[in-house]
């Protein structure tokens, strides 16, 4: 994937958390049931807080796509982590 090709720096920056924190919740909690693309625009949009059709923009897709990913993503997170610390 692209985004891991992101300097440790960059990839923080842009999604608020470091790589390995970012595949070890992917691999233990979402794995089977959200792309990891899909699971990178939700920590994007959780990180930036903008508008679903700038961040749609930035990722080059539909606002809608885009915004049914993320909360996707998000519900998955809420219902199956305890804590979520960043």
């Amino acid at each position: 994937m692209e985004a891991f090709d992101y300097s440790p720096r960059m990839f923080h920056a842009m999604y608020g958390l470091c790589k390995i924190t970012v595949a070890f919740v992917f691999a233990q909690f979402l794995n089977a049931d959200v792309s990891i693309e899909h699971f990178l625009w939700a920590l994007f949009f959780m990180k930036n807080y903008d508008t679903f059709d700038v961040c749609a923009h930035h990722f080059g897709v539909d606002p809608k796509t885009f915004t049914h990913h993320v909360w996707h993503a998000i519900y998955l997170l809420r219902h199956r982590l305890d804590t979520v610390r960043f």
